[in-house]
């Protein structure tokens, strides 16, 4: 007899010699997925009475990265995700390099 799906059993006759090998190399880089490109947007909000002590270009870095900057948000997503999500600068009217101050 041979081995079949049952549910989500797979079942083996216990007349089977079965062999397991482990797989080598990253198994996520075998994930058939759609890669994913998220436009973001940092929006740094000055309020009446106060306003974030982080600079724009802090919050651009914190973000997105510079040459100071290697880690940040957009780098560990593309880490988390084996770069199957792709972080890019939103753009548009009043957005500076991704990001857009409001008073």
């Amino acid at each position: 007899a041979d081995a079949r799906i049952q549910g989500k059993l797979l079942l083996i006759p216990q007349s089977s010699k079965v062999k397991f090998d482990t797989q080598s190399g990253n198994i996520n880089s075998q994930v058939d997925t759609v890669d994913i490109i998220k436009k973001t947007i940092v929006v740094r909000v000055k309020a009446t009475q106060s306003e974030t002590t982080s600079s724009i270009d802090e919050l651009r870095s914190g973000i997105f990265g510079d040459e100071n900057d290697k880690y940040n948000f957009k780098t560990q997503m593309a880490g988390c995700s084996v770069n199957r999500v792709i972080i890019e600068k939103a753009t548009g009217t009043n957005i500076n390099d991704g990001v857009v101050e409001i008073d």
